[in-house]
């Protein structure tokens, strides 16, 4: 079955074999579980299987980064965080991924929500790098400061957001 009607080569079944020496009790069953979750996933040579590898350690390293720039260094990567990392690492780099880290570790208590939330946006407005969302920290940055001073004159003391930029935006294109 696994070299017929799945298309495993030998030293793909090898690889899995040496897998199911991790268990307590290796079995027939444990090594079927194992390439029938490697089919799934169209891993069928071990080429492939050590590619894919070589990619989970690279994620997996990516994701203690994240959890090192949230203040949660020493935590283990769960699959929850992998998911997570591996969506955003196809649309930016991991420099821009650990600088919405180093934000939601000021920012939020939920983390992981508060970046999904910040990359997010980012995405939207087309930032890709990290330049592009400090461009525009700077540019937000001097809008306030026009913004403020029109809340000063109007006796208006509250704090500008983004609602007010997009506002201020609006009225001076027209």
């Amino acid at each position: 079955k696994w070299t017929r009607d799945w298309g495993f080569t030998l030293d793909a079944v090898k690889l899995a074999c040496a897998q199911t020496t991790k268990s307590r009790n290796p079995s027939m069953k444990y090594l079927d579980s194992i390439l029938r979750s490697l089919y799934e996933k169209g891993l069928t040579t071990s080429s492939r299987i050590h590619a894919a590898r070589s990619r989970e350690e690279d994620d997996a390293a990516a994701v203690r980064k994240v959890l090192l720039a949230l203040g949660a260094g020493g935590s283990t990567a769960t699959p929850e965080h992998l998911a997570f990392y591996q969506k955003w690492a196809s649309v930016f780099p991991l420099d821009v991924i650990l600088y919405a880290a180093g934000q939601a570790a000021r920012y939020s208590k939920k983390p992981f929500p508060y970046m999904e939330k910040v990359l997010q946006s980012w995405r939207d407005a087309g930032y890709r790098t990290v330049a592009d969302v400090e461009n525009r920290k700077k540019a937000d940055a001097a809008l306030n400061r026009e913004i403020e001073k029109l809340f000063q004159i109007a006796g208006i003391q509250k704090t500008v957001l983004e609602a007010d930029r997009k506002k201020y935006r609006k009225w001076t294109a027209e």
